[in-house]
């Protein structure tokens, strides 16, 4: 599997070239080859671009290409339910929380999916997106919004393109979640010792905290074994995904030739260099020279070539596509197929896209 994550500031046209690119690739692969585009943008656009109800659903395109805008919510509540239904049972059962209801309160809303972050339930979906062991298993939990599992269960996907949330979102994504369940042990944990100073005799609550203390009960300790044992699933997945995003995972940067656009570049750049290879860059909307007649239009081309050129310098080691601003917007298969002639030109072979050459 090959995985292409295109990522960048807000509004520069990050979906409609991730789109673009899915769409070309999936005249240049084999016919035998499964392309997946998928959303991870809170503001899913995928329906509009390609004029069809996507949603959270499979959805075919071409013959190759299948497109899915998915809610996190339906699959973050899929990791979070057994794991918060035995903290809550197992908190709840010391005696420390039975005399304090406030405690218990606050026990009973942390370990739900409504405590979560969006960008964490997208984090746990994407984990399960492109970890190749759960997918299938994944998808079948959710069939009642993936009507078509039959079809999914004999497919694998070898080319996942994914449509990133600006900067600061799409690293949240890349920190993949492993220590989501850590991080709320951990703030749980902070609430009983911060309340330790209305206990005369901690040493007996820190005990009555440890599982497997003196006259923790049979059900506690299987509980609590329980939950090691989901913990456990949760980093052995992250240190999988971890391994493919370096292995297979190539990031595409999209930016426009203006100067925040520009400066968010850099940043993404230096914040993403951990986690994936950083292998093109795409500066899109150029004002074509053609219309330098119009004054305004020339003005704006000046500033953009200063950009440019800017850009040229600081990533000449990587690969950098341009594309013209199109008088009609890359709406529909057709109009995407236009933006990926413009973007990719004369390419005939997908390797170009998938590998490419750094440009000098």
């Amino acid at each position: 599997m090959q995985l292409l994550i295109f990522g960048g500031k807000g509004g520069v046209g990050k979906s409609s070239i991730s789109a673009a690119t899915a769409v070309k690739l999936s005249e240049l692969v084999p016919k035998t080859s499964n392309i997946l585009l998928i959303s991870f943008d809170i503001a899913h656009n995928l329906s509009d671009l390609f004029e069809r109800p996507i949603g959270n659903e499979l959805t075919q395109i071409l013959p190759n290409l299948w497109a899915i805008e998915p809610d996190p919510e339906l699959y973050a509540q899929k990791v979070t339910q057994r794991f918060g239904e035995l903290m809550r049972e197992f908190i709840s059962s010391m005696p420390i929380v039975r005399k304090m209801p406030k405690l218990e309160e606050y026990i009973e809303n942390t370990f739900t999916t409504k405590s979560m972050t969006l960008s964490m339930k997208n984090a746990l979906f994407f984990q399960r997106i492109i970890d190749a062991d759960d997918i299938i298993e994944d998808m079948k939990d959710a069939d009642s919004a993936i009507q078509n599992f039959d079809l999914l269960q004999k497919m694998k996907f070898d080319y996942i393109v994914a449509d990133f949330p600006p900067t600061g979102n799409m690293i949240s994504l890349f920190e993949v979640p492993k220590n989501t369940i850590q991080i709320v042990l951990k703030s749980t944990l902070t609430l009983f010792s911060e309340m330790k100073e209305f206990f005369k005799n901690i040493q007996k609550a820190t005990k009555i905290l440890n599982p497997f203390s003196k006259g923790t009960t049979e059900d506690q300790k299987n509980r609590s074994k329980e939950i090691l044992e989901i913990i456990n699933n949760v980093e052995k997945r992250a240190e999988r995904v971890t391994n493919l995003m370096r292995e297979s995972g190539s990031l595409r940067l999209v930016t426009i030739p203006e100067k925040p656009s520009y400066e968010e570049l850099k940043r993404a750049r230096d914040l993403t260099t951990s986690y994936i290879n950083l292998d093109a860059v795409h500066i899109n909307r150029i004002i074509h020279e053609k219309y330098h007649r119009c004054e305004m239009c020339r003005k704006v081309r000046k500033i953009q070539n200063k950009y440019i050129q800017a850009i040229e310098s600081d990533f000449s080691n990587i690969m950098i596509w341009k594309s013209h601003m199109l008088l009609e917007e890359p709406i529909g298969l057709n109009g995407l197929k236009k933006l990926g002639n413009e973007i990719f030109g004369s390419i005939i072979d997908a390797q170009s896209i998938l590998k490419p050459e750094p440009t000098q």
